[in-house]
């Protein structure tokens, strides 16, 4: 009975110091299967591996996991930072396709590898400074079908403290719209508002 009070009442903080940190965790706020990123520069993401989108995006230290640990499971952990966004917006593709999620990689930046649409992406988020992320793209291989358009489209979260900006694709309405017969690899530009 001891150790349940004590773990009732107490925080266990999974902090960034020098280098990104990765934890596949239930967090509320945000859906399963989701693995969650935690920058030095206090930018948090999460990248869920069912839908192959960024799902949250919080600014600040990254994950409290006390509750996750005093509930053995059932309850989520808990984002310390302020929410940009989450469930139900994301940053994702339009024509909301089923993915494949293929396999993540912690060496330096942690880059998430899947298929969409027939295309193999890749995918990290980096960081210079705690009002901005930057999530880049590769393509990594085409889809077979070679008369298969190259245009493709992300929506966008709609959400205040937040815009985002590109240098390859084209952004209006909500989406970002991408010639990929054009860029094999673009970044969009999430400018966050300071709010902690």
């Amino acid at each position: 009975m001891q150790a349940k009070a004590y773990l009732a009442n107490s925080k266990h903080e999974v902090l960034v110091k020098d280098q990104a940190r990765v934890q596949r965790k239930k967090a509320v706020n945000l859906p399963s299967h989701s693995i969650l990123v935690g920058l030095p520069q206090k930018v948090n993401y999460a990248f869920n591996s069912r839908s192959c989108a960024i799902v949250g995006l919080w600014q600040g230290e990254f994950l409290d996991v006390g509750p996750n640990i005093q509930g053995r499971g059932k309850d989520g952990s808990l984002a310390m930072g302020e929410w940009l966004f989450h469930q139900p917006h994301a940053i994702k593709p339009s024509n909301d396709t089923s993915c494949q999620f293929i396999k993540y990689t912690t060496i330096g930046e942690p880059k998430f590898y899947y298929q969409q649409q027939g295309y193999e992406f890749a995918v990290t988020g980096t960081s210079n400074n705690k009002n901005q992320l930057s999530l880049s793209y590769q393509v990594k291989k085409l889809p077979a079908n070679t008369n298969q358009a190259r245009m493709l489209e992300f929506v966008l979260p709609q959400v205040d403290k937040l815009t985002v900006s590109s240098k390859q694709g084209e952004i209006s309405a909500g989406k970002f719209k991408i010639d990929l017969s054009k860029h094999s690899s673009f970044s969009l530009q999430l400018n966050l508002a300071n709010v902690q």
